[in-house]
């Protein structure tokens, strides 16, 4: 099918509120092992975490060593309430730092991070080539890029079957964000040419699950 773009940014307290309140865990649990992964043993000491919402995947990032210092950026206020609420409690505020900000257009110097890692952004870029081309100035040599996002399903009928299968228990709203998401998303042969475009053909695109893709490699 084809996309149905979204609004980039997640504004308002409910949007917020339904997301930092949903059991994310498992899908957190395994972005963070599979950012693990495709790093190795070279743990980097500066993570950039693009789109980090109400904050548990940097919290989670830190506490599996995935950065000696993570920063932590989104463009929505209500979001990043709730993101430094969490990381206070869990005694992680001086470990990590939360920025707002716009991932197309990023308030730091080139080359500050040894690895930039993002879970469920790109589907909300609508200017894709802005995006990559922070992503590739944000990083030092041969640091480490890796991104999951969703995977367009085929047709509006998949995507409402995918809602049902993972987020039937969810709120409405959740349900509703989530299939606009699926909608949104982009498909492998497209994140292929918006690398191809920015000149990041070191990096490789896969598929991961039933619906998510990974952008993975070293920039």
């Amino acid at each position: 099918m084809e996309r149905i773009p979204e609004k980039e940014r997640m504004d308002g307290l409910d949007a917020a509120n339904a997301y930092a309140t949903a059991d994310f865990s498992d899908v957190n649990q395994k972005f963070v092992e599979a950012v693990s992964d495709a790093i190795g043993r070279h743990r980097p000491r500066w993570t950039l975490d693009l789109g980090c919402g109400p904050g548990d995947i940097p919290i989670a990032l830190a506490d599996k060593g995935m950065g000696s210092f993570i920063v932590a950026v989104d463009a929505a206020a209500e979001m990043l309430s709730w993101a430094k609420a969490r990381a206070t409690s869990v005694d992680y505020a001086g470990q990590v730092a939360f920025v707002r900000g716009d991932a197309k257009a990023l308030p730091f110097a080139d080359r500050t991070f040894d690895a930039v890692v993002s879970n469920s952004i790109l589907h909300h870029v609508v200017e894709p080539h802005l995006f990559w081309r922070e992503v590739a100035r944000m990083l030092k040599s041969q640091g480490h890029v890796f991104m999951r996002d969703l995977l367009r399903p085929n047709s509006i009928a998949n995507a409402r079957s995918i809602v049902d299968e993972y987020v039937s228990g969810e709120s409405e709203m959740l349900r509703g964000e989530f299939f606009r998401s699926l909608c949104a998303a982009y498909t492998v042969k497209e994140v292929r040419e918006q690398l191809d475009a920015a000149s990041l053909t070191q990096l490789h695109v896969r598929v991961s699950t039933d619906r998510h893709l990974d952008v993975i490699g070293r920039i």
